[in-house]
Formats: C-alpha cells, sequence, structure tokens
C-alpha cells in the first residue's frame, strides 16, 4: 500500500506539474533549469553574468547622449561614481594625481606656507576652497593669496597641494625666482603671480603643466628668454609675460598654442623678428608686442589671424609695409603701427576699418 501511494502521488504531481508548472517537494529543482532552458536553447548568445568581463562594459558603457557629458565632467571635477566608469586612457592628468592629497595634510602644508609668507594668522579656510577630486577625501583645490601682503619667497612646499587646481599670488611683495616645483602641480588649471618683486628665469618646468589655461607672470622683475618649453602647454588660453626684463626672441614653438585667445608680451626687452608661426594661433584675439625691440618685417602669416581684434606693434624696430594678406582682418578694430622704422599700410589696405591716414606708406 505505501509503495502504491508513492506511485500515485508521483503520477499525480507530474500531471500537476504539467499543467500548473508547480512544484511538488524535490521537484522544484527541474522548474528552475526549465527556466533556463531559452537561454540555453540558444548557443550563439550566452547568459550574461557567465562572462566576468562583460560586467564592467555593462556599468562603464553610458548612454549616447550622455557620454559628452561624463567625458567633460570628468575632465574638469570627477567624481568618484564618474571616474570609475572610465576607461584608464581617458582619465585626465588632474584624476590622476587626485590620490596623493588629503584634507588634513593640505591643511598642513597651507598653515606652514603663511607661516613662511610672514602671515601665520590667516585662516585657511579664507583663502583656500576644498572640493572633491574624485577619491572621497576633500583637497584643496582652490588657494588664493593675492592681496595678502605677503613677503619673501615662494614656498616650493606648495608643490605637496597635489589637487591644486587655481593658484593665485596676485599683487603681493613675493621676491625670489618662481620655482620649479610648480610644474609638478599637474592639476593646474590657472595661475597667477602677476604684480610681484619675482626674479629670475622663468622655469621651463611650466611647460609640464598639461592642464594649464591661464598663465599670468606679469609686472615683475623676471629676465631671461621665454622657454620654448611653454609651447606644450595645448590647453592654454591666455599667456601674460608683460612688464618684465624677458630677452631673447620669441620662441616659435608658441605657435603650437593653438587654443591660444590672448598673447601679451608687451614692455619687455625681446628682439628678433616675428615668427610667422604665430600665424597658426587662429583662436587669437589679442596679441600685444609693443614696447620691444622687435625687428624685420611684418609676416605674411598674421594674416591667417580672422577672429583678431587688438594687435599692438608700436614702440618696436619693425619695417616695411603690412603685408596684403592683412585684408583677411576684417575683425581687427585695433592697429597701433608708431615708434617702428617705416612700417607702413600699403595702398591695398586703405579700405580696412582700421586703417588710418597716417600709417599709410609713403
Amino acid at each position: 500500500m505505501l509503495r502504491k501511494s508513492l506511485y500515485v502521488r508521483s503520477i499525480m504531481c507530474g500531471v500537476v506539474l504539467s499543467v500548473l508548472l508547480g512544484g511538488c517537494g524535490g521537484l522544484g529543482v527541474r522548474i528552475e533549469q526549465d527556466s533556463q532552458a531559452p537561454a540555453q536553447a540558444t548557443p550563439t548568445a550566452p547568459p550574461p553574468a557567465i562572462s566576468p568581463t562583460q560586467e564592467p562594459t555593462v556599468v562603464a558603457e553610458p548612454p549616447p547622449t550622455e557620454a559628452p557629458a561624463v567625458t567633460a565632467k570628468a575632465t574638469v571635477e570627477p567624481t568618484e561614481a564618474v571616474a570609475a566608469t572610465i576607461q584608464p586612457t581617458e582619465v585626465s592628468p588632474a584624476a590622476a594625481s587626485a590620490p596623493a592629497c588629503s584634507e588634513a595634510q593640505d591643511r598642513q602644508v597651507v598653515e606652514e606656507i603663511l607661516k613662511m609668507l610672514g602671515q601665520p594668522n590667516l585662516v585657511v579656510d579664507k583663502v583656500a576652497k576644498f572640493g572633491g577630486v574624485g577619491t572621497g577625501e576633500l583637497c584643496i583645490v582652490e588657494l588664493n593669496l593675492g592681496f595678502q601682503e605677503l613677503s619673501g619667497p615662494i614656498p616650493p612646499q606648495i608643490a605637496k597641494l597635489a589637487g591644486l587646481r587655481k593658484l593665485s599670488f596676485i599683487q603681493n611683495e613675493l621676491v625670489g625666482p618662481i620655482p620649479a616645483e610648480l610644474g609638478q602641480l599637474s592639476s593646474l588649471e590657472f595661475l597667477d603671480l602677476t604684480s610681484n618683486q619675482l626674479s629670475g628665469a622663468i622655469p621651463p618646468e611650466l611647460g609640464a603643466l598639461s592642464n594649464l589655461r591661464e598663465l599670468r607672470l606679469g609686472s615683475n622683475q623676471l629676465t631671461g628668454p621665454i622657454p620654448p618649453e611653454l609651447g606644450k602647454l595645448s590647453r592654454l588660453s591666455l599667456l601674460s609675460l608683460e612688464l618684465n626684463g624677458l630677452t631673447g626672441t620669441i620662441p616659435p614653438e608658441l605657435g603650437n598654442l593653438t587654443n591660444l585667445t590672448v598673447l601679451k608680451l608687451y614692455d619687455n626687452e625681446i628682439s628678433g623678428s616675428i615668427p610667422p608661426e604665430l600665424g597658426k594661433l587662429t583662436a587669437l584675439r589679442q596679441l600685444w608686442l609693443f614696447d620691444n625691440q622687435l625687428s624685420g618685417e611684418v609676416p605674411a602669416e598674421l594674416g591667417n589671424l580672422g577672429r583678431l581684434a587688438e594687435l599692438a606693434l608700436h614702440g618696436n624696430q619693425l619695417s616695411g609695409a603690412l603685408p596684403d594678406s592683412f585684408a583677411n582682418l576684417t575683425n581687427l578694430v585695433g592697429l597701433s603701427l608708431d615708434g617702428n622704422k617705416g612700417l607702413c599700410a600699403p595702398p591695398s589696405l586703405k579700405e580696412a576699418r582700421w586703417f588710418k591716414p597716417a600709417m599709410a606708406c609713403p
């Protein structure tokens, strides 16, 4: 009777199972296998969970419409979540340097710097801005020490602020050379040392600041040539070196700065000719080269600067007629030529809106 009862029970379970797709006792394991049958029936479409390499691909792949936003955010200020979805080749140098900093360390560094610059009572939170850099830590991303009556040389310890993006010492009484260690701040985007008493040469190590967008070193006592290494700053939009004692020639490597919109080299002792490579700076809007010792003719390549609005060449030793290509400078509204040796505008340029009768060639 017992065997018969078990036999009848198994038959009934089989019927119920086939009709209701339910389960009886240990038969539940078979139902779990049946639920995977469609995936096993197609050998060309393996289950996604089987391959360990597919999971990062699914997580890392953003929707097509969101790809630009993810790229831009990772470049400027990547968060921990975004950084985890970006391939290593897409991580910017700024993000790569992030793990080296921490809030506690940065506070200690700035306190030490303030003591060295004669302002130990300045509160860190008043001159520094903290922000995330993709590592879960808050680090100093901006250090604004402008107009603080600081004195002495710039401490090289600033290079320890690995997450720093903006650094300003404008309008102080800083002396001595620009520390070469500033070239280690790979996240730096803005560097402003304007209006101090800094001396010595511009360190070529600044050419390693691949994220730099603005470099302001004007109104100091810097000497020596302009380092050709500055031509490596491909993201640079503003280069301001005016009112110094710089010598030598304009490096042709500056023609590589194709994102440059402002170039100020005026009031130095720069000599030689204007390099034709500057004609590659097609984004340039302001070019101020006045009050130097530039000589020779103005290169025809400057006629390629279609966005140029201001060109100041006065107070040099330039000669000859402006090239006919200047007719292409339709956005040019300000042009100064005074104080050169015979530099003039030919009759072909008389219709230009910047033309003045005093510029006409004899």
